[in-house]
This record gives structure tokens, C-alpha cells and sequence, in this order.
């Protein structure tokens, strides 16, 4: 709903065994803001800190870092809205200093809905923990509110090489008939 604004504080302790460890105070803060100040526009963002596990290294460690997302919509045209949000996450080691990951992910979903039917759907991304970008259209014909026909594709690329441009390292197109029956 417009002219609203969300806020959320948390604190959660907690302790999980994995690959055979137990890992004992694991200790997160926890905070969101969320507002929409008209049909044109709204934004938000959380943010997380606390101790994680490295669930990716060998030995897992309980490592201590931070995870938040930005986000907004905006809504220029009555058929046009434009979803750009930023992610970001790190982990240290906290014996060593040590980091674990460090990075972030960038990414605009673009919708358009040409009629009551025709709907484009595209979704940019750039993930600089793996530097690959990716590109996934999606086109939707709403036959009946319960017949759908998709038709798509997604193409990602990595950047082997920051003096170059990036290279295709996959692709895939794909359609998708949906009908609903009922018995």
C-alpha cells in the first residue's frame, strides 16, 4: 500500500550442526526498512550482521560478517515498472582475518506489459563473486487467466579476463505451454 513505510529489528541466536561441528552462538542482528511513497516509487533495504557459517571452506568455520540488499521500484509508466536492487555479503575468519567471500550482486528486472495479454519480462545481473553477467528475457501470452504460453532465454557471460570483454559461456531458449484442467 502507498504512503507506508516498514521497519523490522531482530535479533536471532542460534547453534546448528553441520559436516559433523557443532557451531555454538551463532548471533545475528537483523534490520529492514521498507517504504512506498507513492505508485511511482518505493525502495528499501536490510541488513544483517552477526556470525555465519563458512559453509563453503574446508573445515567450515564460524566466521563473522554481514549480508544487506538495497532495492527500489519505479513505476514511470502504468505499464512499465523498473526493479533495480544491490546485494552485498562478506566473511572472516575471525582467528585469522582471513576472508572467506567478499563480494556483491547487481540486478534490474525490467517488466513491461504491452496489453492485458503481453506481458516482457528481463532480468539483468552481474555477480562479481563469480564475475559473470547474465540476460534472461521473458515473454508471456496470457491466453486465459489459467493458459499461459512462455517463451524466453538466458544468456550468461564471464569476464575470464578485466582487459577484455566478457565471453558467452552459455545460452539456453526455452518455451513453456501451461494449462490448467480441471476434474
Amino acid at each position: 500500500l502507498k504512503y507506508q513505510t516498514n521497519t523490522e529489528i531482530e535479533f536471532n541466536t542460534s547453534r546448528e550442526r553441520f559436516k559433523g561441528a557443532d557451531f555454538k552462538d551463532i548471533n545475528r542482528l537483523f534490520i529492514l526498512v521498507n517504504t512506498k511513497f507513492s505508485d511511482l516509487l518505493s525502495l528499501g533495504f536490510w541488513y544483517q550482521f552477526g556470525r555465519y557459517i563458512a559453509r563453503g571452506e574446508d573445515p567450515p568455520f564460524l566466521g563473522e560478517g554481514y549480508r544487506g540488499e538495497a532495492w527500489t521500484s519505479i513505476k514511470p509508466l502504468s505499464r512499465l515498472i523498473i526493479q533495480p536492487g544491490l546485494q552485498y555479503a562478506k566473511l572472516e575468519n575471525p582467528d585469522n582475518g582471513e576472508v572467506a567471500f567478499d563480494g556483491y550482486i547487481l540486478r534490474t528486472r525490467i517488466n513491461f506489459q504491452f496489453n492485458r495479454e503481453l506481458f516482457l519480462r528481463l532480468i539483468i545481473q552481474y555477480d562479481d563473486f563469480d564475475k559473470e553477467y547474465d540476460f534472461e528475457p521473458l515473454l508471456t501470452y496470457r491466453i486465459s487467466p489459467f493458459t499461459l504460453f512462455y517463451i524466453g532465454s538466458r544468456h550468461g557471460y564471464e569476464d575470464f579476463d578485466e582487459k577484455s570483454n566478457p565471453t558467452l559461456t552459455d545460452r539456453q531458449f526455452f518455451m513453456k505451454f501451461q494449462y490448467l484442467f480441471r476434474l
